[in-house]
């Protein structure tokens, strides 16, 4: 069976969490102007099918790459040092 959840973050608090796939993930983050720094992140240890496992790591790892921000009253999207778009989500 596959999952049927989408893969989110809340940033909230200088926490952020979520779903990433198979697994919650939750960490710390900092703030400042439109840098945007992402600690070390924790997930539960669920396993799940190989796709969604390597896809999920890579979501992870991904997430921890940001280093830019750029959020609108729709979306919040996450750039590394270079600019290059990261992540985009929709907000709920």
């Amino acid at each position: 069976m596959r999952a049927s959840r989408t893969i989110n973050a809340l940033f909230e608090g200088g926490k952020v969490g979520g779903f990433s796939g198979v697994n919650t993930y939750q960490g710390s983050y900092r703030v400042s102007g439109t840098s945007l720094s992402i600690g070390k992140l924790a997930s539960t240890l669920m396993a799940g099918p190989q796709d969604l496992m390597d896809a999920e790591q890579t979501y992870l790892a991904t997430l921890q790459q940001t280093d830019l921000y750029s959020a609108d009253p729709t979306s919040l999207t996450l750039f590394d040092n270079a600019g290059k778009r990261l992540l985009v989500y929709a907000r709920e």
